[in-house]
């Protein structure tokens, strides 16, 4: 029922919007109650965005997870300050509102937002650190962006672990999956005494024997103590 009313407000948005040629990052919905604060929910988009129906798709999927007090008397519609929109030389401000654009990433990010919440889904960017579990942070957007250029020593793996797994020692060295076999390394990172989280530690790539490629350490503070902080593959 509420989703009625709602789509003719963002089909006339839509329309001012490309008229205007701009487009709106945010939208926040309230529903009004009798005797109550009225409810009210923001829907977060990754670029400025003007298509009724991109507006319409991460409503609905935002609608599904809210729950109401009581009835709805009123509604109202509101936007984020407003940015200046380059439209494409194929479209014209009023032609076509059923478009959804050629950017799905984007669509899909705000869709998922929007069922799952804001705080669900993020961006990486790289931070400059060089520990490795210390090296990255959480970003809005849609893409992450590093504080400063990375001219990392040797390739880091994508999935790191969320605490460093210690591995078996045997005759011939760190185990897992079997005997590993030493590819590269190592590379050494020493640092962080300043913090109280200090760390000396030699980096290797390794292979197992079921063909996965790993990312160990060992712990220079304990000499015989290895560990598994990242795989490759």
């Amino acid at each position: 029922m509420l989703l009625q009313p709602a789509e003719r407000l963002l089909k006339e948005l839509s329309i001012k919007l490309r008229q205007a040629q701009q487009g709106a990052d945010q939208l926040y919905f309230e529903f009004h109650h009798l005797h109550r604060d009225p409810t009210r929910i923001r829907l977060r988009f990754g670029q400025p965005e003007y298509a009724y129906e991109r507006f319409r798709r991460v409503f609905e999927d935002r609608l599904q997870r809210l729950q109401l007090a009581k009835p709805v008397v009123a509604m109202r519609l509101r936007t984020s300050r407003l940015v200046d929109v380059a439209f494409r030389s194929d479209e014209l401000p009023m032609q076509g509102l059923e478009k959804t654009g050629s950017d799905d990433a984007a669509m899909l990010l705000q869709r998922l937002r929007a069922r799952l919440g804001e705080d669900a889904v993020y961006g990486l960017c790289l931070v400059n650190e060089h520990r490795p579990e210390a090296a990255w942070g959480r970003v809005k957007g849609r893409t992450g962006v590093g504080e400063g250029e990375q001219r990392w020593g040797e390739r880091r793996p994508l999935w790191l672990l969320e605490r460093p797994l210690p591995l078996a020692v045997g005759t011939r060295g760190p185990c897992y999956e079997g005997r590993l076999q030493i590819e590269q390394g190592p590379e050494r990172i020493e640092t962080g005494w300043w913090d109280g989280r200090e760390v000396a530690r030699d980096y290797y790539m390794a292979s197992s024997e079921k063909g996965s490629r790993l990312w160990i350490y060992r712990d220079l503070n304990k000499q015989r103590c290895w560990y598994l902080h990242g795989i490759f593959s």
